[in-house]
C-alpha cells in the first residue's frame, strides 16, 4: 500500500521558504506535493507523470493574468523546484481547444510562446490536457497498480466495479493535442468524476488544493492495489538461493565489460527479491521477456525489449 507522506510541518516550511507573496506560497505547496509524488518510484514508474496548478499572476502592466504552472521538460518530479513548473498563459491554451487539429510542432511552439518567462523550460507535452481540466491542482502519474489495471483486457469492467462513475476511461492516444481533446470531451460529459484512467497510459486526478489532490491520488491507487493484492497468486515455481559466485564473480565482470564500451564504471543495484527470482524461474520467461513494456510511453526509456535484445538475437526458449 502507498503511504501518505504529507507532513504539515514540512508543507509550512516550504511555504515560509517561498516568502510572503501569496502566489509563491501557493506554488510552494505544488512543489511540495509534486516531490512527494516523484520520490515514490511506484507512483511515477520510469519517471512518468507531471503535475500542474492554476493561479493568476500579476504582469508588468499590473494586470492579473490566469496561468497554469506545469512541469517543465527535463525536470524530475522528485526534486523539482518552482523553476521547474513554468507559468504558461491560459488564454491561448484555452483557445486551442477550438481547433480540429494541431501538429506537435505547432503545439510546442504555441506553448513556448505563451510562457511568462521566455527562458523557462518547455512545458510538458501534456500541458493542454492539464489546462483543459477546470480544476486548480491536477496530478498525473504512471503508478504501478494503475498501469497493471490500464493494461488489462477487461479494464472497463474492472474500473466500473472499483470506482463506478468516479473514474472515466480515456482510450489510448499518443500524448499531445488529440489526447487532450478526447480527455476534455470525456470530462465534460462526466463533470462530477474524480479522475481519468488513460488506457495503456496512466492516471489523472485533481483537487481544490495540493493536499486534496495528493490524498485522492493515493486513495485511488491504494484501492486498486488492495483489489490486486486479494487476487495475487502465490509463486508457481520454486525459488533457489542466489549463488554467491554470481555476486562476487559475474557482477564485477559485467561492470567491467560495460565500462569498456560505455566509458564509465556503472554501479549496480542488485534486485534479487523472491518475486523477481520466481519470475525468472518460469519456463516461459523467454517469451514473457519479449512481450515489451508495460505501457507504450515507456518505450522512450526502456525500448521494446530488454537490453536491446530482439527475437532474432535471443530466440524464445533459448537460455544463455
Amino acid at each position: 500500500m502507498f503511504m501518505n507522506r504529507w507532513q504539515e510541518t514540512e508543507a509550512a516550511a516550504m511555504q515560509d521558504a517561498a516568502g510572503a507573496d501569496p502566489t509563491a506560497r501557493e506554488l510552494a505547496l505544488r512543489v511540495y506535493s509534486s516531490r512527494l509524488i516523484g520520490q515514490d518510484p511506484d507512483l511515477v514508474m520510469h519517471g512518468g507523470g507531471n503535475t500542474s496548478m492554476k493561479q493568476a499572476l500579476r504582469d508588468v502592466f499590473g494586470d492579473d493574468v490566469p496561468v497554469i504552472h506545469i512541469k517543465g521538460s527535463g525536470w524530475d518530479l522528485g526534486s523539482i523546484a518552482a523553476a521547474g513548473l513554468p507559468a504558461v498563459r491560459m488564454a491561448p491554451l484555452l483557445r486551442l481547444r477550438g481547433l480540429t487539429a494541431l501538429t506537435d510542432e505547432d503545439m510546442v511552439n504555441i506553448q513556448r510562446s505563451a510562457l511568462i518567462d521566455s527562458s523557462a523550460p518547455n512545458p510538458s507535452v501534456e500541458t493542454l490536457l492539464h489546462a483543459w481540466l477546470p480544476h486548480k491542482y491536477v496530478d498525473h502519474t504512471h503508478a504501478t497498480p494503475f498501469l497493471a489495471l490500464a493494461d488489462l483486457p477487461d479494464v472497463a469492467a474492472i474500473t466500473r466495479e472499483l470506482f463506478g462513475d468516479r473514474l472515466v476511461l480515456v482510450p489510448y492516444l499518443m500524448p499531445g493535442f488529440g489526447l487532450a481533446k478526447k480527455a476534455a470531451e470525456l470530462f465534460d460529459a462526466n463533470p462530477e468524476c474524480e479522475g481519468l484512467l488513460l488506457v495503456n497510459h496512466g492516471h489523472f486526478t485533481w483537487g481544490p488544493d495540493a493536499r486534496a489532490s495528493y490524498d485522492r491520488l493515493l486513495e485511488h491507487t491504494n484501492l486498486i492495489e488492495a483489489w490486486m493484492a486479494e487476487r495475487r497468486p502465490e509463486p508457481l515455481y520454486p525459488v533457489a538461493a542466489l549463488p554467491d559466485r554470481f555476486v562476487t564473480g559475474l557482477l564485477p565482470m559485467l561492470r567491467g565489460a560495460i565500462a569498456v564500451h560505455g566509458g564509465d564504471l556503472p554501479v549496480f543495484d542488485l534486485r534479487a527479491t523472491d518475486a523477481a527470482r520466481a519470475f525468472l524461474a518460469r519456463p516461459d520467461v523467454g517469451e514473457l521477456a519479449m512481450r515489451g513494456v508495460a505501457t507504450p510511453d515507456h518505450v522512450i526509456r526502456t525500448k521494446g525489449h530488454p537490453s536491446g535484445l530482439t527475437r532474432r538475437r535471443f530466440p524464445v526458449g533459448r537460455r544463455r
